[in-house]
């Protein structure tokens, strides 16, 4: 397991990453289709990414993931929302 704080390049090659977790972070970020677009790039096609935002509730953290056009929503828990990369 690696933890990575960046909002920008994590350095890390393509496809790698079996599962990102986002959580309370997104509401801070300056770029967040900019840290979306990382993700996607460094998920596995089979990846999982899982957020949360205490900030951003339900329907408006769903739009700000799926708005990127890379993720698309797989499960919404009760308090988190699981997406895989799109296409």
């Amino acid at each position: 397991m690696k933890t990575i704080r960046s909002d920008g390049s994590t350095g890390l090659p393509g496809h790698c990453v079996d599962v990102v977790l986002l959580y309370d972070i997104l509401h801070h970020l300056e770029s967040p289709d900019d840290v979306l677009h990382e993700l996607h790039r460094v998920l596995k096609p089979s990846g999982v990414l899982s957020t949360h935002d205490h900030h951003l509730k339900g329907d408006r953290l769903q739009q700000a993931i799926e708005s990127s056009g890379q993720f698309q929503l797989t499960r919404a828990g009760t308090l988190t929302l699981t997406f895989a990369p799109a296409g």
